[in-house]
């Protein structure tokens, strides 16, 4: 899909669904283990720099996020950006909502490819499902220089995206469960394991950590449980999200992603001190 049509179909989700998390979502399954991930790279940062953080959310979308950290880590100041405007608007109004300081919540309508109008440097820049609307790896390794450079000394990169090979894995399955291919959005190009990995290496980061966050959700969502009732994906079943809390605690308190089948990939960078 071509970069005008995939900023397009944005436009048209927020303005469907405005602050609702459908906007930027299918399930809110996914966004819980997201949610986590995010928090457990926000305190490693605070554990490690011992002072209030400064953070950058590129593709903020309506300000799920940024909301999330403003309200569970009140000392820290944060910027939300993201390229369609209703988003933004969006997540100010959810910002209102929540009774969060502006000064502490900032959002600007601002480009993944040219982030030329926010002021670093930055104690963690992350992204969560943004730079998969990039569709080719060569603007995607752009975006990913760009937020870099806004790095301060000790500061973290965070991506979650979607992993090409993890999504393989889990068709594997599906085929092997006698279910039929289920396609990815066009609206998303799927990034190769190991390629954030050896882009930070390039410039200097450090690889603190790589995890598939998703596994044992997405197979319960993508294969078991469509292997028993006819081959739907039901976002909103009851197992899905125990499956969600239990791959939380998996992963968070015991480090055990189950393999790399869980679409969602994390690859966390840290510039040294």
């Amino acid at each position: 899909m071509k970069l005008e049509d995939i900023q397009r179909h944005w436009q048209n989700w927020a303005k469907s669904f405005g602050k609702d998390l459908r906007a930027t979502t299918k399930g809110r399954t996914a966004k819980m283990i997201e949610i986590a991930t995010i928090g457990r790279v926000v305190e490693g940062a605070r554990r490690d720099l011992k002072r209030p953080l400064h953070i950058l959310e590129v593709g903020c979308g309506n300000g799920f996020n940024c909301s999330w950290i403003a309200r569970n880590f009140t000392d820290c100041s944060i910027t939300g950006i993201d390229y369609i405007p209703e988003m933004i608007e969006a997540a100010k109004l959810r910002r209102t909502e929540d009774g969060i300081d502006a000064e502490r919540l900032r959002y600007l309508v601002g480009n993944a490819l040219q982030i030329d109008n926010v002021d670093g440097p930055f104690d963690i820049i992350f992204t969560d499902r943004c730079l998969i609307n990039l569709n080719s790896w060569h603007l995607q390794q752009q975006a990913y220089l760009g937020m870099a450079a806004l790095l301060g000394p000790g500061g973290y990169l965070a991506t979650i995206e979607n992993s090409t090979e993890a999504r393989a894995r889990q068709e594997q399955l599906r085929a092997g469960a006698g279910l039929p291919p289920r396609p990815i959005d066009s609206f998303n190009t799927f990034i190769e394991d190991g390629r954030f990995e050896a882009l930070a290496q390039q410039i200097g980061l450090d690889i603190v950590a790589t995890q598939h966050i998703s596994s044992l959700h997405d197979l319960l969502l993508y294969v078991l449980l469509p292997m028993t009732n006819g081959g739907i994906v039901d976002y909103e079943h009851p197992l899905i999200e125990a499956a969600a809390r239990v791959n939380i605690d998996l992963v968070g308190a015991h480090g055990q992603d189950l393999g790399p089948v869980g679409q969602n990939r994390l690859v966390l960078c840290r510039r040294p001190a």
